[in-house]
């Protein structure tokens, strides 16, 4: 099992407790780049065709991402997996 498995299933299992360090390596080990950072909004963009992502850094006493960026990521892994397997 690679990491990028592990980080997909520690992702699904509970997307409410995802910090931001995690998304970013889920996002790296994708292809994405950060291509700007603009307070706590932070843009992604992969190497090639694909959508760019919108990530919210927690702020304000949070700790955790938002449980919709974690459903963004997984979906990408998820897409990602299937695109290997054919």
């Amino acid at each position: 099992m690679g990491s990028l498995e592990k980080l997909k299933r520690k992702l699904a299992v509970n997307p409410r407790s995802v910090r931001f360090s995690d998304l970013v390596r889920a996002l790296r080990d994708l292809g994405y780049r950060e291509v700007r950072a603009q307070g706590s909004h932070h843009v992604f963009r992969p190497g090639g065709p694909g959508p760019s992502m919108l990530v919210v850094r927690p702020h304000g006493g949070q700790t955790f991402c938002s449980v919709v960026d974690v459903k963004k990521v997984i979906a990408l892994l998820e897409e990602k997996e299937n695109d290997d397997e054919e």
